[in-house]
């Protein structure tokens, strides 16, 4: 935009602004997919079919969507190939912590990473759970089903896919109704999220995240220590290989060749829980650096979730169970996502009914036997014959 700067050799000097027609736009994009998982796809679809544009004129696609949301000159910088500017607050668009959780979301929905996300890849299914939810007997991530025309069962289900289809062995249920499962889930979510009110954070935590830094730090060095250990005693054998063929050595040929194989094993096993340990120490330190962003965010949950949506309740779930394992009687296996579990009160959880310190099971639902149910069950005990119902969730 000119404002009437001119250059030295009297040409006009733009100024860059902010345009706040397509700054709403970059703000819906971000905040949908954050706030309620919405899709690439369903993003362009939708802009595109409002009549919205891009700035060239051009219709929006699922590459312009993926594109924005990775843009960091929303957050209030310059980019030209590797040279960031300094921040310009009057050039942003977005926050960080909005931007941030819109890279954790799409991330996990990229293909490579189907293994371990638990944000469903959209959120127009109607059912609750999508992502994270596992069948417990065989492992397998479910699937939902919703009813269509003419469908046998009039209501939506979860379903082992692996294991209805006879892709692997599962001796699990093959299919749960969806609004069952999905009732419980709500009830055990909301439990946890009511906890944070009675655990503010304060410095204890913070104190927690740090120790438990240095004892990692700690069981580090010991395994590094044990490790050279272990291959300097390797190296040992392997040098009295050359005194055994000499007649020098105080041990047989088979007696070093097992013992070599036995401290490469320890070697192995230890240079192995080397790599683990320093997985979780950058996983603790991640924490610890972020301690107050994900309070932030979980504090809003639990004061957003009893009146969301079922989109956003349906993000929500996903970012903060990183794994739900579903088992037959409809028993629940919760494992919460490590940046969260933190400020849980888990002596407080523990006292709660239903909830165990392996994971939180209820007991399956008991439908009434009454009126023609009773009947029902009466006829069936009897030998003959009735129409089967469908089960309510």
């Amino acid at each position: 935009m000119e404002k009437g700067r001119r250059n030295k050799k009297d040409k006009p000097v733009k100024d860059l602004e902010i345009c706040p027609e397509e700054a709403a736009v970059v703000k819906e994009i971000f905040e949908r997919t954050v706030y309620e998982g919405a899709g690439s796809f369903i993003l362009a679809t939708e802009l595109s079919a409002r009549g919205v544009r891009t700035h060239h004129g051009a219709q929006f696609n699922v590459s312009t969507i993926n594109k924005i949301l990775r843009d960091r000159q929303y957050l209030g910088y310059l980019i030209t190939q590797d040279i960031t500017s300094p921040h310009l607050p009057e050039l942003q668009i977005i926050d960080e912590a909005l931007f941030n959780a819109a890279q954790e979301i799409t991330e996990q929905r990229k293909t490579q990473n189907a293994a371990w996300r638990n944000i469903p890849r959209q959120n127009c299914s109607g059912v609750l759970l999508g992502g994270n939810l596992y069948c417990a007997a065989c492992g397998s991530r479910m699937t939902s089903s919703s009813p269509g025309e003419g469908a046998k069962r009039p209501y939506a289900e979860y379903i082992c896919y692996m294991g209805a289809n006879h892709r692997i062995a599962c001796s699990g249920q093959k299919a749960y109704v969806a609004k069952r499962v999905g009732d419980l889930v709500l009830r055990v979510t909301g439990m946890l999220l009511n906890t944070i009110q009675d655990t503010p954070k304060d410095e204890s935590i913070e104190k927690r995240v740090l120790a438990e830094v240095k004892d990692l730090e700690r069981q580090l060095a010991d395994t590094r220590k044990q490790a050279d250990e272990a291959a300097k005693a390797q190296e040992a054998l392997e040098m009295e290989v050359s005194r055994c063929l000499m007649g020098q050595s105080q041990f047989t040929a088979e007696m070093l060749s097992k013992l070599i194989e036995q401290a490469a094993q320890k070697h192995k096993a230890l240079n192995h829980t080397a790599a683990e340990l320093e997985q979780k120490l950058a996983d603790q330190k991640k924490i610890a650096d972020g301690v107050q962003t994900y309070y932030d965010r979980f504090l809003g949950w639990s004061m957003e979730f009893g009146m969301a949506s079922l989109a956003r309740k349906r993000i929500i779930i996903a970012q903060l169970f990183k794994r739900i394992e579903l088992d037959r009687g409809y028993n629940l296996h919760f494992e919460v996502d490590w940046n969260y579990e933190q400020f849980i009160d888990s002596v407080n959880v523990k006292g709660k009914q239903g909830i165990t310190a392996v994971g939180i099971t209820l007991p399956p639902k008991v439908r009434p036997k009454a009126g023609k149910t009773a009947k029902a069950s009466q006829t069936a005990k009897n030998g003959r014959k009735r129409k089967a119902e469908p089960i309510s969730a």
